[in-house]
């Protein structure tokens, strides 16, 4: 968030030494990357080109954003009355885009201060949940979707009126940030000399197994667990199922959020490790549990013995639903996808499920056989109250 004066740069033409260093640092000591980010193979970032216009102020921001991790790495942006800042094109090199930013930064009319406090919103408004949403859109190449999810989540809590939004966005690596832009924050010498590759036999600090939790110790058989991972929910906004509404058994995509070594071989195992990037995996859920803090923490077994480990923070998500549990609850078993959310929110207010919307999800085959006998009944009310009339009728004559 420095300003383009007081930001120190990184000569792009490093030797190649150093490059590798930088790149082991950003890998956390994967060699593998390490060597294909040097070759320009291995991207990790994504860069979105954002600009906003509306009558009262106008503006634009640079976004590097790690995919690996779902976190910002680093933003830079202006906003200001000057007209002429609208006319930045999206469409142009993430590097050109930087570049226009910093001249308008120092040629037109702005407030430091406000600009500052722009980026802090930006940063603060770009939470795990909105990374994750985000990313749908980004494998759909939703650019509209992109705009929107800007505007609602990001933008929304910043006090801008009724702007129009345009995104696009290129894919780099962190070295590619590291060596060519002119805004973000760079790496210390202490911080490069730092980044050392694994040791000769192949270990590595993160390789180290996590620690189970005195609560976790039901969960598994300690005899047959052979690794335990770091994970994050896939999350589909659309077609998915509310995080509250999982059961153990229930199947679900999950992605490896460990980088380490074993990380990497058990996702190419599963054929999910791409162009540097972890995919998702299909896994079952061994353990599903509520946080006293609010949110969850979910086992995910991918494999005999291997389990995957999810804190989830958030509530309000929607999680990649591949097939549901067969110990699933009666109420939830029929009508799944349609009546999920409405169980999720009868358990919230700890109202008891209404069994008619279970009768309601199966009953396509026929009429409800209470409903036949409610209705006799009714008819014979009618049949008795039209007789009483009648009798009362004649004997008054």
């Amino acid at each position: 968030m420095n300003t383009p004066i007081e930001q120190p740069r990184r000569d792009h033409s490093i030797d190649e030494a150093t490059a590798l260093k930088i790149a082991l640092y950003y890998t956390k000591g994967d060699v593998e990357s390490a060597n294909n980010m040097v070759a320009g193979s291995y991207n990790d970032l994504q860069v979105f080109k954002i600009k906003f216009t509306s009558p009262m102020i106008n503006g634009a921001c640079l976004l590097f954003f790690n995919r690996i991790y779902n976190q910002l790495a680093d933003c830079y942006g202006i906003i200001s009355p000057t007209y002429s800042v609208g006319d930045i094109s999206t469409h142009k090199d993430w590097k050109e885009f930087e570049r226009e930013i910093s001249e308008y930064f120092n040629t037109c009319e702005h407030d430091k201060g406000q600009v500052f406090s722009f980026l802090e919103a930006v940063r603060n408004g770009v939470t795990a949940t909105f990374a994750k949403d985000l990313q749908y859109f980004v494998e759909m190449q939703d650019l509209p979707g992109m705009a929107s999810i800007f505007k609602r989540q990001v933008f929304s809590g910043i006090e801008l009126g009724n702007i129009k939004l345009d995104v696009h966005f290129e894919t780099i690596s962190s070295l590619d940030m590291e060596r060519y832009s002119k805004s973000s924050i760079k790496l210390t010498p202490e911080q490069i000399s730092g980044a050392q590759p694994p040791a000769a036999d192949g270990s590595m600090a993160d390789d180290a197994p996590i620690v189970i939790e005195k609560d976790d110790e039901d969960t598994f058989d300690k005899n047959k667990i052979k690794l335990i991972f770091h994970g994050a929910l896939v999350l589909d906004p659309i077609n998915g199922m509310n995080v509250a509404g999982l059961v153990v058994k229930d199947s679900i995509k999950i992605r490896l959020v460990d980088e380490n070594r074993k990380a990497v071989l058990i996702a190419k195992a599963f054929n999910a490790y791409a162009d540097g990037q972890m995919m998702p995996i299909v896994g079952s859920i061994v353990s599903y549990r509520k946080k006293a803090t609010g949110g969850y923490k979910i086992f995910v077994e991918i494999a005999d013995g291997i389990y995957v480990r999810i804190e989830e923070d958030e509530r309000n998500i929607k999680v990649a639903f591949v097939a549901p549990s067969p110990d699933r609850p009666p109420e939830l078993q029929k009508g799944i996808e349609k009546y999920v959310d409405k169980y999720i929110e009868q358990q919230r207010k700890k109202e008891p499920v209404n069994d008619d919307d279970g009768k309601a999800a199966g009953a396509a085959d026929g009429a409800d056989e209470g409903n036949i006998y409610t209705q006799l009944a009714a008819f014979a009310v009618i049949l008795l109250c039209i007789i009483g009339v009648i009798v009362f009728i004649v004997m008054k004559k």
